[in-house]
C-alpha cells in the first residue's frame, strides 16, 4: 500500500483548520456575550472563505 504524502498533508491542513474554527466560534461566543458585533461578522466571514476553501480541497482529493 502506498502512501501519498501529498493527501496526508492536505488532511492534516484541513484537521489544523478545523481545530482553529472551533477555537474561533468559542471566541464569538463571548463576542456575543460582550456585545462586539464587529468580531462577530469578521470571524464569520472568515470561517465562511476558509470553509469554501477547505470544501474545493477535500473534494479535489476525492477525485483523484
Amino acid at each position: 500500500m502506498s502512501v501519498d504524502f501529498d493527501k496526508m498533508v492536505k488532511l492534516e491542513e484541513t484537521k489544523d483548520f478545523l481545530d482553529g474554527a472551533t477555537a474561533l466560534l468559542y471566541s464569538m461566543a463571548i463576542y456575543a456575550k460582550d456585545g462586539d458585533n464587529d468580531r462577530i461578522v469578521s470571524g464569520l466571514l472568515f470561517l465562511g472563505d476558509g470553509f469554501s476553501s477547505m470544501v474545493e480541497e477535500l473534494e479535489e482529493l476525492l477525485k483523484d
